[in-house]
Order: C-alpha cells, then structure tokens, then sequence
C-alpha cells in the first residue's frame, strides 16, 4: 500500500467527522430558529425581594445555571444582590445557611420521610454585591428579570442612591459565574461598591460535617 492511499485512508474518517458535525451544527441552527421565538416572551419578573430564597424546599430566587454549577439571586433588600452557589454533584446535609431546618430537629424515624428526603445540594457560599453609600432607596427602583432566552438575570436596584444594573450569567463551558456592573448616573461621584464573600455554616449534626477553605485572589 503506498503512502498517498495510507493518507487518504487515515483521511476518511476525518472528513465524515467534519461532515456529521456540519449536519449537527445545521440541525441545531434550525433547532434554534424554532425555539429561539418561543423562549424570547419567557421572562420570570419580580418587583419585590423574594419571601422563600432560603428554603429547605424550591427556591423562590432567579436560577441560573450551565448543568455543572448552579446559581440563586435574591436578596431581602432591595439595596443589595446575593448571589448563591452550589455543585451539582454536591450533595449532603453537612453545610447550609442560617435560616434551613436544624438536622438535630428532623425527625428521621417518621414513615413518610428519612434522612434522605432532607438531603439537598450542598451550598458552596454566596457573593453580594452592596455599596456602603448612603442613599436610603432614594430611588426605590427593584426589578429582577430571570431571562430564559439568554439565560441571564437582569437586576435592577438602588445602590447609594444611584440606579444600578446588574447582568449576570454562568459560562457555558467552564464553572466561570460572570456580573457586569452599570449604573445610570454617567456625570455623578463615583459610587464605591463592595463585594462581599461568604462561606456556608457547617452543620452540628454527626451525620455531615464537611469542612469548607475560601480563598481570593487579585487581578
């Protein structure tokens, strides 16, 4: 066998992978241009802070996700924005925040329920975002938009008196969870703005205790 059907042969393969990932790519576009139409009037709008963000339960927070990493805004203010995280494939009842049932009180011997039903993805901390300026809700403005299409979520919200819009997504392709910041006040002082870390609080209970670390690093 000489070496330029050697090199086509090995070619082969190459090619009918190109050629199968068109035909995907072209069904997908197609996929897209039908479902594109029907997710663009799916917008999950809220006008106050959510009443069950914390729950051992389905959350009342915007979702946001990439199938890896989850993440659930909301606050109780409407002066501020929290973001919370959690793995997927962490799952426990060794860490939560204040405000989830106690597992000393769960009643683990009851027919209908055992320690599995009050097992629930394991929370990796949360980040908000706040400003130490004054402006007591000068403005008032609060609006959480959960937008499917683009699978972001929109913030509105008074910051120190100065309007503020927060965009915030997961990346797709790695565990990467993005927040621009803009504000609508262009010719006003600068409006400092804090971050604020914090990790879950581990659990009491002898049937899951996992330990947390917390690191930062500047750009």
């Amino acid at each position: 066998m000489n070496r330029a059907l050697v090199a086509a042969l090995l070619q082969i393969p190459f090619l009918m992978d190109a050629t199968l990932l068109q035909a995907q790519n072209a069904r997908s576009d197609r996929d897209w241009r039908i479902l594109g139409p029907l997710l663009d009037g799916i917008h999950g709008i809220s006008t106050s802070p959510p009443k069950n963000l914390l729950s051992p339960k389905y959350t009342s927070g915007a979702l946001m996700g990439n199938g890896d990493i989850g993440v659930v805004a909301g606050d109780a203010s409407i002066e501020r924005q929290t973001f919370y995280f959690a793995e997927s494939d962490f799952w426990g009842a060794g860490a939560h925040y204040d405000g989830l049932p106690d597992l000393n009180s769960v009643q683990h011997d009851k027919p209908d329920c055992n320690w599995g039903c009050h097992v629930s993805i394991l929370s990796l901390g949360r980040m908000t975002i706040s400003s130490p300026a004054d402006g007591r809700g000068a403005h008032g403005d609060y609006r959480v938009d959960q937008d499917i299409l683009h699978a972001r979520v929109v913030t509105t919200l008074d910051l120190g008196g100065v309007v503020v819009h927060l965009r915030s997504w997961t990346a797709d392709g790695v565990n990467t969870f993005v927040t621009e910041v803009s504000s609508e006040s262009g010719d006003g002082p600068d409006l400092p703005i804090e971050v604020s870390l914090a990790m879950p609080i581990p659990s009491s209970s002898p049937v899951g205790r996992f330990s947390v670390t917390a690191g930062a690093r500047a750009l």
